[in-house]
């Protein structure tokens, strides 16, 4: 699995977090969340629902939240991480963001840059979504 570009019309960092990870446009990861849902239009996504859509996408996917006093900033997980080379959507404070290896991606890049350069570093981590391809 690699990171792919984002394109499409939706700017929101949720579809953008399936889109880049399935190779989609970001309206096509939308309209996988808004039919596992039965939502009219895709603004804030919660963890469950990007879980779901990548699910129905073929792929299998685990959320794990870190418990309030325990959440690290972006620098600091990044930093920590045990297999570097697994796809992970990072949930920061209101946000979503593609991480593999030593590169992310997320609505504000559209492009994968290397983690040195992603921004908002000091965000607290909320949670982390692993994703991996069903063989």
């Amino acid at each position: 699995m690699t990171l792919s570009a984002i394109t499409g019309k939706n700017s929101y960092c949720g579809p953008a977090a399936v889109a880049t990870i399935a190779g989609i446009t970001t309206d096509e990861a939308a309209k996988h969340i808004r039919k596992a849902y039965n939502r009219k239009s895709i603004r804030r996504v919660y963890p469950e629902e990007l879980v779901h859509a990548l699910t129905e996408l073929g792929y299998t996917a685990n959320y794990m939240e870190f418990p309030l006093a325990r959440r690290p900033t972006l620098a600091k997980w990044l930093r920590g991480r045990e297999d570097r080379n697994k796809m992970t959507i990072v949930f920061l404070t209101g946000h979503f963001a593609t991480v593999k290896g030593n590169k992310y991606i997320d609505n504000h890049t559209k492009e994968p840059v290397w983690i040195s350069k992603a921004p908002g570093r000091r965000k607290r981590v909320v949670g982390v979504i692993t994703v991996e391809e069903i063989e």
